[in-house]
């Protein structure tokens, strides 16, 4: 299967993943939403559990704002952040 076929059957799931500091937005990276869209899977790089996480569609307004978590792995290390819809 090539890349194209594999991003059309994905790209409706992928979201945008900011931080928000204050007045200030920074855009950290992307995301994708499992399960039944209420969560949203991204790197624990992308997000700060003490900071508002804003996940977004891609060239959309439409997205939520959600409170982060970091996992960790075996080793302590952050490997994957967790982003919940509060209004869920």
């Amino acid at each position: 299967m090539d890349y194209s076929t594999i991003f059309n059957k994905v790209k409706d799931s992928v979201l945008d993943i900011s931080i928000i500091d204050g007045e200030r937005i920074q855009i950290m990276g992307s995301g994708v939403l499992i399960g039944d869209g209420t969560i949203a899977l991204t790197c624990a790089h992308c997000v700060d559990p003490d900071l508002k996480v804003l996940a977004k569609f891609s060239e959309s307004s439409s997205g939520f704002l959600g409170q982060a978590r970091k996992i960790f792995d075996m080793d302590s290390k952050e490997r994957i952040g967790v982003v919940y819809n509060p209004a869920s």
